[in-house]
């Protein structure tokens, strides 16, 4: 027992790293990935059996897919389940190579593109939600998401879509976002 899975999770909010691990496992820096900070390192199952963890690592890589394998979000290099605890550590020059290792600019393109329109299975579709259901947003990744939406042309389609989802809403939300809408503007201001 005492064994964890963990997520790391990108300025987005999107999980882009699946381990398990023991003690202080999720907050060492001895990665093949970038580690975030604390904030989006998120214990998903606490208090597993080695062999529960493992599985759990290994599930959840199949469920949302490695990049490199075309087949889905996660960083990960391998499928989980591979490193029993006590292997090898790699020297720390290899582990910096295995850090200034990334996409260009265009791989990263081509995998962004190749992404888009591709289905998503239903089951992956609801993990997912159950995963985000009740998380909060930093103000931090709040500004960064609004900077990265600005000057941005909606297509009429989506204006439609918005403008029907608003007619649905609750008196109660609209009135919700009216207030933080107003609170955003005195902010700007410097009124608050």
């Amino acid at each position: 027992m005492g064994y964890y899975t963990y997520a790391y999770f990108d300025e987005n909010n999107i999980p882009y790293y699946i381990g398990k691990g023991k003690g202080k496992r999720a907050w060492d820096k001895n990665h093949s990935v970038l580690m975030p900070p604390n904030e989006r390192i998120v214990i998903l199952k606490n208090n597993l059996t080695e062999e529960d963890a493992f599985k759990h690592e290994i599930y959840l890589i199949e469920i949302l897919g490695r990049k490199s394998q075309g087949t889905g979000i996660l960083e990960n290099m391998h499928s989980g389940g591979c490193q029993p605890s006590g292997f090898i550590q790699h020297s720390e020059e290899t582990k910096s190579m295995m850090r200034l290792r990334r996409h260009s600019e265009e791989t990263k393109k081509k995998i962004g593109e190749s992404s888009k329109g591709r289905p998503c299975k239903e089951e992956v579709k609801q993990k997912l939600s159950k995963l985000w259901t009740g998380r909060k947003l930093t103000e931090d990744t709040k500004n960064k998401i609004s900077k990265s939406h600005r000057g941005k042309k909606l297509s009429e389609e989506t204006k439609r879509r918005m403008s029907d989802a608003k007619k649905q809403m609750s008196e109660e939300t609209k009135r919700k976002m009216s207030e933080k809408a107003k609170l955003r503007e005195a902010k700007k201001r410097g009124e608050t």
